[in-house]
């Protein structure tokens, strides 16, 4: 709530987004079975309309701090070396040491928002790279690089990426 408050969000929208996301409980479903009720301390609802927009607000410190030190990719003079969607972000960089500040930076934002990173859903594919053997480290935990990655059900590899997902969906599409 203190990101919101940071980002200027009116007091009473303030008020309203508190008391959607007060005391709230979910049940889990897996095949034709329903969990237990339990208490829901922080995240947002998963699915929520409201979802993806607190979640950037939330990272938003996050994402300006990258942008103003200009590390990352850029397509001419547009920053996107950090991109968002849902409750995932892409860092892109072109420079293995760049990529490196980038993961350090996420991690600290991480260790001061008390921010949970997935390490086990961390990937980092290379792309036109002769560079074989690096390997990152964020919070502690060393990052190899892997070939692919599915990411926003699309796959990421370092090899004919669009024509894979071209070819994927076309299959989807034929089979019956």
């Amino acid at each position: 709530m203190d990101n919101l408050l940071d980002q200027n969000i009116p007091p009473d929208l303030l008020q309203l987004i508190k008391g959607l996301y007060t005391d709230l409980e979910s049940k889990v479903k897996w095949m034709r079975d329903i969990s237990d009720s339990f208490n829901i301390k922080q995240g947002v609802r998963q699915g929520g309309i409201l979802s993806t927009h607190l979640y950037k607000l939330y990272v938003q410190d996050l994402l300006e701090e990258l942008k103003n030190n200009s590390i990352g990719f850029h397509l001419g003079n547009i920053y996107i070396g950090a991109l968002t969607c849902a409750d995932d972000i892409a860092l892109l960089s072109s420079d293995t040491s760049e990529m490196q500040i980038m993961l350090d930076i996420k991690g600290r934002y991480a260790d001061q928002h008390q921010y949970t990173i997935h390490l086990t859903k961390t990937k980092i594919v290379q792309c036109n790279t002769k560079e074989k053997d690096n390997s990152w480290v964020l919070k502690g935990i060393i990052i190899e690089p892997t070939d692919s990655t599915t990411h926003l059900g699309l796959l990421r590899t370092n090899k004919r990426e669009n024509e894979i997902n071209i070819d994927d969906r076309n299959d989807e599409q034929n089979t019956p």
